[in-house]
């Protein structure tokens, strides 16, 4: 890659941006957000990996998604006791 831009430099060409950008192409499509968005909307309770399986991407990118473009949060679950005594109902 270097290699190139320092021939490009030697032989006078000044603009690297007419090519196109190699590389993977986003899973993030703003189509799927939209429906990850709208999934979450109609589901409230859906889990990240309900959501992983149903789009065929990785609980990370599903995560992620939600945090920065959805703007959702994760809610960590408070554990409760089965079976509540008279002291841990008033904690």
């Amino acid at each position: 890659m270097v290699h190139r831009w320092m021939e490009a430099t030697f032989t006078g060409c000044r603009d690297f941006t007419t090519k196109k950008s190699t590389g993977r192409p986003p899973k993030l499509t703003p189509a799927v957000l939209r429906q990850i968005r709208q999934a979450t909307q109609d589901m409230p309770n859906i889990t990240i990996r309900e959501l992983s399986r149903h789009f065929q991407l990785g609980a990370v990118t599903v995560h992620r998604a939600l945090r920065k473009h959805v703007g959702l949060k994760k809610r960590p679950c408070v554990f409760r006791p089965h079976h509540l005594t008279v002291q841990n109902h008033h904690q």
